[in-house]
């Protein structure tokens, strides 16, 4: 008999602790559970791996390498553009 009204004193004691500060706990815990998925999710995303760190080897054809040759620099100057390269059908193109 004791037994259970120290149990039911307990109980009430528990209940209204988290009646009184149910809000303050939820908010607390939202705001710890947040804070911990945000730094999961940084430490997922901006943690390098040494395997992939190491330089993978890029091939280019030989087409792509001449057409990178025949690029030219900033300080060379650019081709002029033909005017009026393709017919269009609204222009005339008598000359």
């Amino acid at each position: 008999m004791q037994k259970n009204k120290s149990s039911r004193k307990i109980s009430q004691l528990i209940s209204s602790f988290f009646g009184r500060f149910h809000i303050i706990i939820f908010t607390l815990v939202a705001i710890g559970g947040l804070a911990f998925v945000i730094f999961i999710i940084y430490s997922l995303i901006f943690t390098t791996n040494p395997e992939d760190s190491s330089e993978t080897g890029i091939s280019f054809d030989q087409s792509t390498i001449k057409n990178i040759e025949t690029l030219h620099t900033s300080d060379e100057p650019n081709e002029p553009i033909a005017s009026n390269p393709t017919n269009s059908p609204f222009l005339n193109n008598n000359n």
